[in-house]
């Protein structure tokens, strides 16, 4: 038990010295969250228990709303302030927190260490995954650090920064060339759908990192991506992709405004309210966005074909385009751009033109080759982490090897651009 608490002292102390490196505003801000929803946690027990979970919940959804509006962008009124990095995050874990120390589903934590290092864990407070605390509280009680958990770790690492390095960072050089072009069409649609591949591979590359960080650790924390492109509806995209967000919609938004336990007409409103959320947590920007999924999860139909392959293909089509929104920036461009798919074309042009994007013909099949073989390992990953698991530590090792040789001859310093940090850090 005394070793557990050191380890948690140690794990919360480089946690609190990374978060305080992006600046000190963030960090008391989080700082005094942690001691308000600990101290509002453990005053429930009381008769008035209703009207200070309302209260802190009021609390941090309009400090979350305030500083994601005004703060988006530095403020005239605070210029040296911008939001705290990874406010997203923590808000929605302290708001399960609260809700489920509330509904009596956990006991309130009176650990102060433990709970800190619940939101302040700095692998998952840029990128998540979102936790809820008796998810993370499960993961360090049964921590355990084996050279197994080390190896498989590492193998995580290298996987995020083979997505991240080799396909991620050549997508971004293509579209910023492609969204240029802001007369749409040809340009818009590849920018689009090469968006989608730039955002899955930056966000779960990271999400790769972040697991694999903490198997290394003895940590097992939950997955946030499962083959999100493989599945053959919005709604099946949504329990692929980015799974702990979507979990907890489903958790704190769409159940307690009723789930699918009332009318079709009511349930199909809850969906598209639940989705106006997300789109708020993303910003004010992304109302659409959360509008555009909501309509399509709440009505199947529209997108629903008797071949599964159309079927496939069709959701990542339409998931790609609704990342216009995403990609430009504001709401009417993004409409705008939409718009040009079907208006303005400009094919020939396109290719013609391929190469003067910022790669040329080695870098643009190294970046082919590397996304084929991605999605050949996501249709293989079941398969080939048995086989991993069931060989010997020495092939493991040679593995471990030629992964790391791939990704520092094709990766950053194979191409010399400079990678940018993660897109949803910016949430």
């Amino acid at each position: 038990m005394a070793r557990s608490k050191i380890v948690e002292w140690i794990f919360l102390f480089i946690s609190l010295f990374v978060y305080l490196r992006f600046g000190l505003f963030g960090f008391c801000f989080l700082s005094f969250s942690v001691l308000i929803s600990y101290f509002a946690s453990l005053w429930m027990n009381r008769k008035n228990k209703k009207w200070l979970f309302i209260g802190t919940i009021f609390l941090f959804v309009s400090s979350f709303l305030f500083l994601k509006i005004s703060f988006s962008s530095v403020s005239s009124f605070f210029p040296s302030v911008v939001a705290p990095l990874g406010i997203s995050y923590f808000t929605l874990q302290i708001l399960s927190y609260l809700a489920d120390v509330y509904s009596g589903k956990i006991k309130p934590e009176k650990n102060l260490i433990r709970y800190a290092l619940y939101l302040f864990y700095f692998p998952c407070l840029f990128l998540g995954p979102i936790h809820r605390y008796s998810q993370f509280q499960k993961a360090f009680d049964e921590r355990h650090f084996s050279w197994s958990s080390f190896l498989h770790g590492w193998m995580r690492i290298l996987l995020g920064l083979f997505k991240k390095l080799i396909v991620a960072g050549r997508m971004s050089i293509w579209i910023s060339a492609w969204t240029l072009h802001a007369e749409g069409g040809a340009y818009a649609l590849f920018s689009m759908i090469g968006y989608s591949l730039l955002l899955y591979c930056d966000f779960s590359g990271g999400i790769d990192l972040v697991l694999g960080f903490s198997n290394m650790l003895g940590l097992t924390l939950q997955e946030n991506f499962d083959r999100p492109f493989f599945q053959t509806s919005v709604s099946d995209f949504w329990n692929h992709w980015h799974i702990s967000l979507s979990r907890w919609l489903r958790d704190y938004i769409y159940i307690p405004l009723g789930g699918n336990r009332v009318g079709k007409i009511r349930q199909k409103i809850n969906v598209i309210l639940t989705f106006l959320v997300s789109g708020i947590w993303h910003g004010t920007h992304y109302l659409l966005w959360g509008l555009f999924h909501g309509i399509l999860v709440s009505f199947p139909s529209l997108s629903k074909t008797p071949w599964t392959w159309v079927n496939r293909l069709l959701t990542f089509l339409l998931v790609s385009i609704s990342w216009a929104f995403f990609l430009y920036p504001d709401s009417l461009s993004a409409l705008q751009m939409i718009g040009s798919l079907f208006t303005t074309f400009q094919y020939p042009s396109f290719f013609r033109q391929i190469l003067t994007y910022g790669l040329d013909s080695i870098q643009i099949g190294i970046c082919f080759v590397a996304t084929v073989g991605l999605f050949w390992y996501e249709s293989k990953r079941t398969w080939i982490h048995q086989k991993l698991k069931k060989s010997s530590l020495e092939f493991q090792i040679v593995v471990i090897g030629s992964l790391s040789l791939i990704v520092l001859l094709f990766g950053v310093y194979g191409i010399g651009f400079h990678v940018e940090e993660f897109i949803y850090s910016r949430f």
